[in-house]
């Protein structure tokens, strides 16, 4: 699957009142997600495994700039229900470069 986003990361003052404005805004309830994203070495762009604790994986190449303003980035998505062959396939022919673990709260709006 390829699509594109704006990337916009912000540093925020106070987290609960930001999350009780988002909460006000969101047509949804939120949803929690466990995550975690493995970075390969890349020679073009970027490319990343998402796990998910559902048990499901996502494999993602996308291309952004670096920088502190609004980023477009393009991205191909391929989704997996066998996450570890995938990433044992990737760490033998990339190598890893990092690991990040995440739990984000999603809230949709529109």
């Amino acid at each position: 699957m390829q699509g594109r986003n704006v990337e916009i990361k912000a540093r925020i003052a106070d987290r609960d009142l930001t999350y009780k404005k988002a909460l006000t805004l969101s047509d949804t309830e939120p949803v929690t997600l466990h995550q975690t994203d493995t970075f390969f070495n890349c020679p073009t762009g970027r490319l990343k495994l998402r796990k998910f604790n559902t048990g499901h994986a996502e494999l993602i190449f996308y291309d952004r700039k670096d920088g502190k303003q609004p980023k477009m980035s393009q991205y191909y998505r391929y989704e997996s229900s066998q996450p570890e062959p995938l990433y044992q396939i990737l760490k033998m022919s990339y190598n890893v470069k990092g690991t990040v673990r995440k739990t984000r709260i999603l809230l949709m709006h529109g």
